[in-house]
């Protein structure tokens, strides 16, 4: 199940979303194609902020620490692709 609970990524003018299934933090196959289509159509990519978003279901904390762990999840898949990335932070929607 997909619902609104998402990672933006912001590299210069274009803003692209990876999208996770619901209460999932591990990027699905269609999140990976559209990152490795990304990383692989950029050249010297350098990220200036990557967000992960969370609904208003659950606790604060579980939503933080869901946040948190959709933003190292893609941080690291950019990472290991030698994507730079300047900041990286988690949101919640309330």
């Amino acid at each position: 199940e997909k619902n609104s609970k998402y990672i933006s990524i912001k590299h210069q003018s274009t803003f692209k979303s990876v999208f996770f299934d619901f209460d999932k933090y591990d990027i699905n196959m269609g999140a990976n194609q559209k990152l490795l289509d990304w990383v692989a159509s950029s050249k010297n990519i350098e990220v200036q902020k990557i967000y992960g978003f969370c609904d208003w279901k659950g606790t604060n904390v579980y939503n933080d620490s869901l946040s948190w762990k959709r933003v190292q999840t893609v941080h690291d898949f950019l990472k290991e692709r030698a994507v730079k990335i300047k900041f990286a932070n988690k949101r919640n929607l309330r």
